[in-house]
């Protein structure tokens, strides 16, 4: 488990010093305000290696809006972040191993969006613009080192800090003059700013103040201004001077006390002892409190001779001024009228571009929204699409699956249903023919001994006729020219055969046109089967084609949409 003991927050990031000396930053990534050597976000604190590499012990640390720089137990400052304006200190990457970009953390439109820092400067494009190709610092890089730091602070695209003997430094964004360099320059690196004393209401310069210089205790950085604590000694010696001030009124505080006891025992037992001389602790004491009192009267003589040495010095230098200012206070006027008309003008360009620059800003990050916004929109829409897409792909591969099913179906049941009737129609062939078969041999049969029957009966007709023929005329010549009788009955028989045999032929005519007329019945069936089936795919087909010229129609009207939507952007 981690202590913390110091934490620092910017725009979507946070720093913590562990009490081991150790950095651990986390949050949004943009522009490498982690300082972890990449843009990505982190969700828990990560550890800054550079720093632990470096063997850097933290003892503060200061987040801006994108940037942040920690100050080590050696007095040097090491900064990483977006370094657009300069805010890190850092002129030059000097790590070039290390991954780094023009526009590390800015999208393509440059507004900062997928870099969430929401102030009127805030994109690598505008740095482009002003040809400024600063880096952004994506590990930890020293800004200022060997000045042995005490104070650090950062605002949003700037930072200061003070040393140990009061020098004032700042470095970063500089158009509002929150550097206090007597300009409105970035500045890429660290520089030391000049602090302006004031005298009986005028400003001393670094030449007239001599003796009075003043020096630094404590800055602190808000979004574009800056403030400081000044004093005549440096922090070290105000530090000191504070501990022998309290040293001095403690030490004070118990000589009063241990005089007033003596005094009291002194008083009590006067009536009752004789005089003696005070013992040796009570003359050190008694001493020491008389050294005390003209220490503090020296100090206090040294402090009125100063003090009127500072009130002379302060009065000549007035004396100098109110001269010199009769000498040129014509040629001022005319120049405080110039000055001041050509700073209105300034001013109101100034204003005209800053409001300018807010509205451009404000369009910017407003077009960055919808784009945003549209391209979320677009990709809902996409998705919705698709999904729609892969459910009707999924519907339609359903009902072609079932089309071909029941087309496979109502194949199988017609294939099914006319090897039915054929067999059906064979079966009933064969027993017909049976039937038929039998009939004829049962109707030859029966002619068959008919014919018998009859040719019997001839035969007993003649031999009857010639026998009584014999008895009535005696023995004569039989002619063999036949008889009549038997003519007649050789004749019959062959009519007969003959109507059997074209009553065959008609029967077996019969059968091969119904023959005929099944196999021409079944060849309509399979026609009418086949032409359903036809009708059916080419109705698929239909519907189809016009499912696909509705998703073409559909796609170009929302392509025609997003053209007409980025032409309104």
């Amino acid at each position: 488990t981690v202590k913390f003991r110091r934490v620092s927050c910017g725009i979507n990031h946070t720093c913590a010093l562990a009490v081991s000396g150790e950095a651990y930053s986390f949050g949004w990534g943009g522009n490498g305000r982690l300082g972890l050597g990449d843009t990505n976000k982190r969700t828990t604190p990560q550890l800054v290696e550079k720093l632990k590499d470096e063997l850097l012990f933290a003892m503060d640390v200061a987040c801006g809006g994108a940037s942040t720089s920690v100050l080590s137990d050696q007095g040097d400052v090491w900064s990483w972040g977006w370094n657009c304006y300069g805010q890190c200190g850092v002129s030059k990457v000097n790590d070039g191993s290390e991954e780094s970009g023009l526009m590390s953390g800015f999208n393509s439109a440059g507004s900062g969006f997928d870099s969430p820092h929401f102030d009127n400067y805030g994109s690598a494009g505008d740095c482009l613009e002003k040809g400024e190709e600063v880096e952004n610092v994506l590990v930890p890089a020293p800004t200022l080192v060997g000045k042995v730091i005490t104070s650090l602070s950062l605002g949003f695209a700037h930072g200061a800090c003070v040393s140990a003997v009061g020098e004032l430094f700042s470095w970063g964004f500089n158009e509002e003059g929150q550097l206090g360099l007597g300009h409105e320059e970035n500045v890429f690196e660290p520089e030391i700013v000049p602090i302006a004393l004031e005298m009986g209401g005028e400003a001393l310069s670094s030449e007239e103040k001599g003796d009075l210089k003043v020096r630094v205790l404590d800055v602190a950085c808000g979004h574009t201004h800056t403030a400081c604590v000044v004093s005549k000694l440096s922090s070290v010696q105000n530090d000191l001077r504070r501990r022998d001030a309290d040293f001095r009124r403690k030490a004070a505080t118990v000589l009063l006390r241990f005089g007033k006891w003596c005094l009291f025992n002194s008083l009590r037992r006067k009536k009752y002892r004789k005089e003696k001389k005070p013992a040796v602790a009570v003359q050190l004491v008694v001493q020491a409190a008389e050294e005390e009192v003209d220490v503090e009267a020296e100090r206090r003589r040294r402090e009125e001779e100063e003090e009127e040495e500072r009130r002379k010095r302060e009065a000549v230098l007035a004396e100098r001024r109110r001269a010199e200012e009769l000498l040129e206070k014509k040629r001022l006027e005319d120049e405080e009228r110039k000055r001041k008309a050509l700073e209105e003008e300034e001013q109101l360009a100034k204003e005209r571009r800053r409001e300018e620059t807010e509205r451009m800003l404000m369009k910017r990050e407003d077009d960055a929204m919808r784009r945003f916004l549209n391209d979320e929109r677009m990709m809902m829409l996409a998705k919705e699409e698709e999904r729609e897409r892969r459910r009707m792909l999924e519907i339609e591969e359903q009902r072609r699956f079932d089309e071909n099913e029941l087309m496979r179906l109502e194949d199988e049941r017609g294939r099914l249903a006319v090897a039915y009737r054929r067999q059906r129609w064979e079966e009933m062939k064969r027993a017909k023919e049976g039937r038929l078969k039998a009939k004829e041999e049962e109707r030859l049969a029966r002619e068959a001994k008919r014919l018998m029957d009859v040719k019997k009966a001839a035969d007993r007709l003649k031999n009857a006729r010639k026998k009584a023929a014999e008895k009535k005329q005696g023995p004569k010549v039989i002619k063999r020219s036949g008889s009549a009788g038997g003519v007649g009955l050789g004749n019959g028989m062959e009519e007969r055969l003959k109507m059997m045999a074209d009553e065959k032929r008609k029967k077996e005519e019969l059968e091969a046109r119904n023959r005929a007329a099944q196999e021409k019945k079944d060849e309509e069936e399979r026609a009418k089967a086949e032409l359903k089936r036809a009708r059916m795919i080419e109705k698929r087909e239909k519907r189809l084609a016009i499912e696909r010229e509705e998703a073409e129609q559909q796609r170009l009207e929302r392509l025609e949409a997003e053209r007409e939507e980025r032409e309104r952007e």
